[in-house]
Order: structure tokens, then C-alpha cells, then sequence
């Protein structure tokens, strides 16, 4: 059984050491036993931008990123931004499309978006 969960100020440690990162925004973890998963994110002008996603079992990558998704959602943050390349496949799974501008810089030429309006309560989820 696992849990995923925003990530306390306490947690912010144990997620910063697993996802080799500095969070400056929110994070939410996956449990098992232990940190089994995590997404980094920054809420933004004009929505929110997820940094980084990990998790120690590529069936889990759907599942985490999901989450953050949701969260962000029901704090009616809709438009969600990442660069997340090696992502790819998954991104265009959930419905991202690649954009040329947002409110964060683009790396390495790729960044892509997705209009979380009705994401959730639509039959094309």
C-alpha cells in the first residue's frame, strides 16, 4: 500500500536528498515503506511548473505526477508548465501539448503545457 502526500516542512529534507534538488516550492512524496517517489513544483504567475519527478518504479511516474495534478486543481491552478523532457511519452499521455512560451524559460527547447480545466471530471481522462 502507498500514500502520497504534500510534504511537510519536516519532510522537506528526506524529498530534497531524493530528488537531488533544492525545493523552493511544494513537493509531494510516495511512500510505501519508504520514499518510493516525489514531484517538485513552484506555483507561479500564471500557474504552476513542475521541476522535477522521480520515482523508483516507472508505474509509479503516472500515478505521482497524477497527484500533483490534482492538487493544483482543486487550489484552481490550471495552467501547469514543465520541461520535463525525458518525460515525454507520459507528458503526451497526460495530455500535455508542447507550447513556445510560458511563464517560466524554456530549457533546451522543450516545454509543454496542460489546461487542467475539467481535467478531472471530463470522460477523456
Amino acid at each position: 500500500m502507498f500514500s502520497i502526500k504534500v510534504a511537510t516542512p519536516e519532510q522537506l529534507p528526506e524529498a530534497e536528498l531524493y530528488l537531488d534538488m533544492e525545493i523552493k516550492g511544494f513537493a509531494m512524496l510516495c511512500y510505501e515503506q519508504s520514499l518510493t517517489g516525489a514531484v517538485a513544483f513552484n506555483i507561479c504567475n500564471g500557474g504552476a511548473y513542475i521541476e522535477k519527478l522521480k520515482t523508483d518504479k516507472p508505474e509509479m511516474e503516472y500515478v505521482v505526477l497524477a497527484s500533483a495534478l490534482n492538487f493544483l486543481d482543486l487550489h484552481g491552478i490550471w495552467d501547469v508548465y514543465t520541461n520535463l523532457k525525458e518525460y515525454e511519452q507520459l507528458l503526451t499521455r497526460m495530455r500535455f501539448v508542447k507550447v513556445e512560451d510560458g511563464p517560466i524559460d524554456k530549457k533546451d527547447g522543450y516545454l509543454s503545457k496542460v489546461d487542467l480545466r475539467g481535467y478531472f471530471t471530463s470522460e477523456k481522462h
